[in-house]
């Protein structure tokens, strides 16, 4: 708890992304809870929604660095650009089928979407 106390010392924008950051963390805790619960009720059982996270896994794994290679070849704001598009894209989509390989397409889609837009 010795932390808190010396973030008064820190500028306005390192607080905003300490911010920022715990948010994202929050909001992606809700979204995964709610989201297997969702996949759960649609019908997939424990191994799809275990594959559909090892897909994703995977995808951001073995995509993370060709895709930074690429981005400092064409510049990152392309890459933000259509990472973000594609991402919520993804996101659209997602609650929308409860067909296993539709799903696995669309998380795969989602997680390429997410290399590009944080890389």
């Amino acid at each position: 708890m010795r932390l808190i106390p010396k973030l008064g010392h820190y500028s306005r924008a390192v607080k905003l992304y300490l911010l920022s950051c715990a948010a994202f963390g929050i909001g992606t805790g809700i979204f995964d809870l709610v989201y297997n619960l969702h996949l759960l009720e649609a019908g997939l059982s424990l191994d799809e929604i275990g594959t559909l996270y090892l897909l994703s896994l995977a995808v951001m794994g073995f995509g993370a660095i060709p895709a930074g290679v690429l981005a400092d070849r064409f510049g990152r704001r392309w890459f933000l650009i259509g990472g973000s598009l594609l991402f919520g894209v993804t996101m659209l989509l997602l609650p929308c089928s409860s067909n296993f390989a539709f799903l696995a397409v669309i998380q795969g889609l989602n997680s390429l979407g997410c290399i590009l837009m944080f890389t």
